[in-house]
């Protein structure tokens, strides 16, 4: 507690300042988050669920699943909405109120939200499974929403109740003080542990941290460092999202571990182009399963991981908009050139352009990807508000002292594997 309460009464901690984007730049941006915002508006069921994924070609329409991950950055669009000034105050709000009462109808365990439901009934889908870091992601946007709805005095005492019934001692593995990745209720099992820092599972162990006082599962995540244009963390599976997805709610502060590995991160991706563009990760790809969807797969830079999947020269355009924060500049360029290459549509970038197949565009949308496609460009055009919700929380603050953590300033004389060659 000593340390949370102390964190809050440190002032004068420095963090980066966003490069200062030309007209033309925040233009491209704005038209994307509407086509993006507008994905939100029209994927949702007839009871507020937004779809996982919209495939319009072969069409396939909205999948009739959704997640934990989607239901929040669903709740989170419409903060970014009102941010960025295509909806008012008053709508996000009547938006945000029908989502919630949703949310609490679903069925839970343990204040958790199961990991695939129906979007028809609100059915769980089988197997009954609860995924830590599906709980992290959707506990941060919840705080952040919460946070927003405070400041206009429209406090809800609903979605506090959501946020504070997630019971994260039940996936917490005290014996070794790391989170489980998830618990299948059908067979009453845990399986595995999130044992590294460079990966979206710190979102999950800070906020656990925040709210039960205890920085075990923080401290626990694996430290693994090489030498990268500088020392940097190396991460799992070497995508973008591993390092980035968390930085949408914490702040990037100045010559800390985690801020100095993004940066570095981004460098090694924009190194890694397919077709001129940059943008690895994880995403849908261009091969079809016995349904005709597309098919999905981890996609990773091997120089960042210790077990990248798959060599395939994929270019996902929610990885490119995830380092906004880090090389604006370029990143507004490499997402006007990915619009210029066609894999841009109704409802902003299309899932990701697949070089390996010819340059063939995968053409569908996923709820996931368009809500880090959408707070990223908000953050980036409204002084990173989305982080300053986050951190408006008072017990989310008061963990700040874990993002300060510095790098180790010996050089580091690991060296990360090669970079991939693309054919």
């Amino acid at each position: 507690f000593t340390v949370f309460a102390l964190s809050l009464y440190v002032g004068g901690v420095k963090t980066g300042k966003r490069v200062k984007l030309k007209g033309s730049d925040t233009e491209l941006l704005d038209k994307c988050a509407r086509a993006t915002y507008k994905y939100f508006e029209d994927m949702r069921s007839a009871n507020t669920l937004v779809c996982d994924n919209y495939q319009f070609e072969p069409m396939q329409g909205c999948n009739k699943m959704t997640s934990p991950t989607n239901l929040g950055m669903g709740l989170l669009s419409h903060v970014c909405a009102a941010k960025l000034g295509y909806i008012d105050d008053g709508k996000a709000c009547e938006l945000i109120a029908g989502d919630i009462e949703t949310l609490r109808k679903l069925p839970k365990w343990r204040g958790h939200l199961y990991n695939w439901y129906d979007v028809k009934d609100c059915s769980v889908k089988q197997p009954r499974f609860v995924s830590g870091v599906d709980s992290g992601n959707f506990l941060a946007c919840c705080i952040c929403v919460s946070s927003y709805l405070d400041s206009l005095g429209r406090r809800s005492a609903e979605l506090d109740e959501i946020i504070l019934n997630h019971d994260l001692g039940a996936i917490y593995d005290a014996s070794l003080g790391q989170f489980y990745i998830g618990y299948n209720c059908d067979t009453d099992k845990y399986e595995g542990h999130y044992d590294m820092l460079a990966s979206e599972a710190r979102t999950l162990a800070y906020i656990g941290a925040c709210l039960g006082g205890d920085t075990a599962a923080w401290n626990n995540l694996g430290r693994r460092i090489v030498n990268s244009y500088g020392n940097m963390l190396i991460s799992w599976g070497g995508t973008a999202f591993e390092y980035l997805m968390p930085q949408l709610f914490f702040p990037s502060i100045d010559r800390s571990m985690i801020t100095l590995s993004c940066k570095r991160a981004v460098k090694v991706i924009e190194r890694n182009k397919c077709g001129g563009l940059f943008g690895v990760s994880e995403s849908g790809y261009y091969e079809f399963n016995d349904t005709m969807s597309y098919k999905y797969s981890q996609f990773g830079i091997s120089s960042l991981a210790l077990k990248a999947d798959a060599d395939r020269c994929i270019i996902a355009p929610y990885a490119s908009a995830l380092a906004l924060e880090y090389a604006p500049r370029r990143v507004v360029a490499n997402l006007g050139r990915i619009i210029k290459e066609g894999a841009f549509g109704e409802y902003g970038f299309c899932e990701a352009i697949d070089y390996t197949a010819g340059g063939e565009i995968v053409k569908s949308y996923m709820s996931h990807h368009q809500g880090m496609i959408l707070a990223s460009i908000t953050n980036s055009l409204k002084d990173n508000c989305i982080q300053k919700l986050f951190y408006d929380n008072p017990l989310m603050a008061g963990g700040r002292l874990m993002l300060e953590e510095r790098m180790p300033e010996h050089r580091n004389m690991a060296k990360p594997k090669a970079d991939f060659v693309y054919k």
